[in-house]
């Protein structure tokens, strides 16, 4: 775990995610890119592209048994 941040329930996870990954980012300034679920996908996956210029990885959802 790199960062932790307690934010209200009322912000969704993809937009308070920006804050986190940001101070991520400032802080580790070498790492090359991000993971996530598939949850994350479009806003986070944007936000990281196209703000922090970095690289991610959104996982595939997993197809219940």
């Amino acid at each position: 775990m790199l960062h932790v941040k307690v934010h209200a329930a009322n912000i969704h996870d993809t937009i308070a995610g920006k804050d986190v990954l940001k101070a991520v980012i400032k802080k580790y300034p070498s790492l090359e890119g991000v993971s996530a679920d598939a949850g994350y996908k479009k806003t986070t996956e944007t936000f990281v592209i196209n703000e922090l210029k970095k690289e991610i990885v959104i996982s595939k959802r997993q197809k219940p048994r």
